[in-house]
């Protein structure tokens, strides 16, 4: 499904943040650099084709050794632990980022 966006597609690349998105139309999404916010669409990967709208808010910046800066969201990005969270941004980037940018997920109302 195409859907007209306003900023560029947001990547839901993460397995663990893409099910709890899926579950439960929400989710915090961790970037390592600043991005648009706004209406837009979602993708699986950077190849895939635009799934259905959503909106993407701005949490802030994050400190990822700082477990205080992460616990309020770890159960909205998808993972059972901090370490878990970690592991994952790890795995994603070679190496864990200092700090990072948190985003809000969400599918919009319907009418």
């Amino acid at each position: 499904m195409s859907v007209p966006a306003m900023t560029a597609p947001l990547t839901l690349n993460d397995e663990t943040v893409r099910e709890q998105f899926l579950d439960t139309d929400r989710a915090v999404v961790f970037r390592t650099t600043p991005r648009e916010t706004g209406r837009t669409a979602w993708r699986e990967s950077d190849a895939s084709p635009d799934r259905d709208a959503v909106l993407v808010s701005e949490i802030g910046v994050v400190e990822t050794g700082n477990d205080a800066s992460l616990r309020s969201y770890r159960r909205l990005a998808g993972f059972s632990s901090i370490a878990a969270w970690r592991d994952a941004l790890r795995d994603e980037h070679g190496i864990l980022p200092e700090v990072g940018y948190l985003y809000y997920v969400a599918r919009p109302p319907t009418k």
